[in-house]
């Protein structure tokens, strides 16, 4: 082989080792791989339910579980411990919560495990409760977290004669959410169930309303859907709105008609009494012919 091959030949093997090297070293550079992406997210921890947990459920560390959040992802009133959580008492769940759900301080009860509402009641809010019925109460299938009217029927007296009642209802607040039925603020429970109370969240006028309502007439709710978030106008219904659109009959007063007294004729012979001013005066009735 000549001399001139044999280097070029050798050349071409010292170039090709360099080529191999630098792809070696390109292709195998490390990738960024979880525990890097991980580092440098800054993750705090979170207490989640390890199972799903139904309404007055009691917490327990064996059903709860700590979860890494981001750090600008922790929901507000989240708890970091486990001890947080189980060392106040006999926590219950307020609500239903789904597994890996965190815990929040608005949704268990406080220190001994009393089940409240006033844990569920928002910000300069009320909780009222009105008296429904089988009818009233939209037969049974009032839950908690739904929203309704409230109306009111009454009788007042006419301004006209004859003077009698009149009934009619007033649409008096609208579109207000329901907090409980009877004692249970369950808003995951499916099961209808007539009620004697609904709990009610208002503020503090319409709280007033509700209880001088409750004092002049008797409460009915309306169950609104579930998208229908419109302010009702307040009106008020009475007797003349009840019929189709045709034109209501006219309304006939009867006059009784005056009293005959018919007047016994005196006979011949008698005589009338008289009275003046006290004094008694007789007079006789002269007989005819």
């Amino acid at each position: 082989m000549p001399r001139t091959s044999f280097f070029m030949l050798l050349g071409a093997i010292a170039l090709g080792v360099i080529a191999v090297l630098i792809a070696r070293m390109f292709l195998t550079k490390p990738a960024l791989g979880p525990a890097v992406v991980a580092a440098a997210v800054t993750t705090v921890p979170v207490v989640v339910a390890a199972a799903p947990l139904a309404f007055a459920d009691q917490l327990t560390a064996e059903k709860l579980k700590i979860a890494q959040f981001p750090a600008e992802a922790v929901p507000g009133g989240a708890f970091t411990t486990v001890a947080a959580v189980v060392a106040a008492g006999d926590r219950t769940a307020m609500r239903s919560i789904d597994a890996n759900e965190p815990i929040l301080a608005k949704s268990v009860s406080g220190k001994g495990g009393r089940l409240s509402a006033s844990g569920l009641i928002g910000p300069n809010m009320r909780a009222v409760a009105v008296p429904v019925s089988d009818v009233s109460g939209v037969g049974g299938f009032l839950a908690s977290g739904d929203r309704v009217d409230v109306m009111i029927t009454r009788a007042a007296k006419s301004t006209v004669a004859p003077f009698a009642d009149i009934n009619f209802t007033d649409l008096l607040i609208g579109n207000i959410r329901v907090l409980a039925v009877g004692q249970d603020a369950d808003e995951a429970k499916a099961k209808p169930e007539v009620v004697r109370t609904a709990t009610l969240e208002v503020t503090p006028a319409q709280a007033g309303k509700i209880a001088l309502a409750q004092t002049a007439g008797s409460l009915s709710l309306a169950l609104r859907g579930i998208a229908d978030t419109a302010q009702p106008a307040l009106r008020t219904i009475n007797l003349s709105d009840l019929r189709d659109g045709s034109v209501a009959p006219s309304v006939v007063r009867r006059v009784r008609p005056a009293r005959t007294v018919r007047r016994a004729r005196a006979a011949p012979g008698d005589s009338i009494e008289v009275v003046r001013g006290g004094t008694k005066t007789n007079y006789s009735v002269p007989q005819s012919g």
